[in-house]
């Protein structure tokens, strides 16, 4: 039984704000990071530290319809990959 107010036998119903296809698709990803130096280990001998890549070349594209599964090993990216897609920013 479907009622006004967006709600089907109690429970309520994800109505999507545009009836139109989206496509996403995004090519060669690079996110790099330079890790943060405690204070107190900036000595003589004090080395800048390296960027280290997150991600290297990440292409892909989703289609409409289409469901999409990310899986990889812990520390793989997935999380920052998302972050990137959706543009929201991590400090």
């Amino acid at each position: 039984m479907k009622r006004g107010n967006g709600e089907e036998g109690g429970r309520k119903i994800f109505k999507p704000s545009t009836k139109k296809a989206m496509q996403l698709t995004f090519e060669n990803i690079v996110i790099k990071t330079v890790p943060k130096v405690k204070k107190c280990c900036k000595g003589k001998n004090y080395e800048v530290p390296k960027a280290k890549t997150i991600l290297n070349g990440v292409s892909g594209s989703i289609l409409p319809g289409q469901f999409l599964s990310i899986i990889g090993a812990s520390g793989a990216g997935k999380t920052t990959l998302l972050n990137f897609l959706s543009g929201r920013e991590i400090s």
